[in-house]
C-alpha cells in the first residue's frame, strides 16, 4: 500500500493488469468505481478433457495397432502426441468475477492464481475502506 505523493489515492493494488485504490479498480484498462461494485470472486475455468481424450483414444487405437500389426501406427501415434500437447497447452484458468448491479464480467484472466487472488483480496480491501 502506498500514498501517491501528490495527495492522489491510496494504491492497494498495482501491477501490470491491474491498479486498485479506494475509489477505483483499473483492471485491464476498463475502471470499474468501487462504490459500483457489489462483490468479487475469484473463478477457475479447469483444463478441458478435450487432450486427454484424445491421448487414451491415441492410445487405445496404437495398442491394437501394435498387437495386430506389430508396429505403431501414425495414425494413433499422432492422435495420441495431439492429445498429450493439448493437456501440456491448456492450462487452468483464473478469473476475476466482478458484479455490479449491471451484472457479473469476468474482469481478468491468467493462468496463474497469485495475481487473481491478489486482485480479489485488493479490491475486497477497497470495497471495505470505502465502507
Amino acid at each position: 500500500m502506498s500514498i501517491n505523493p501528490e495527495g492522489g489515492e491510496r494504491t492497494i493494488y498495482l501491477d501490470a493488469a491491474a491498479k486498485i485504490t479506494p475509489v477505483r479498480a483499473i483492471i485491464a484498462g476498463v475502471t470499474y468505481p468501487i462504490a459500483a461494485i457489489t462483490s468479487v470472486r475469484m473463478a477457475v475455468i479447469p483444463r478441458s478433457m478435450l487432450g486427454w481424450l484424445l491421448a487414451l483414444l491415441g492410445g487405445v487405437i496404437a495398442i491394437f495397432n501394435v498387437t495386430s500389426t506389430g508396429h505403431l501406427s501414425g495414425f494413433g501415434g499422432g492422435v495420441l502426441v495431439l492429445g498429450i500437447l493439448l493437456v501440456l497447452m491448456n492450462p487452468k484458468r483464473y478469473i476475476v468475477m466482478i458484479t455490479t448491479a449491471g451484472g457479473e464480467k469476468a474482469a481478468l484472466r491468467s493462468p496463474n492464481a497469485q495475481p487473481i487472488v491478489a486482485i480479489v483480496d485488493a479490491i475486497n480491501e477497497a470495497i471495505v475502506a470505502r465502507g
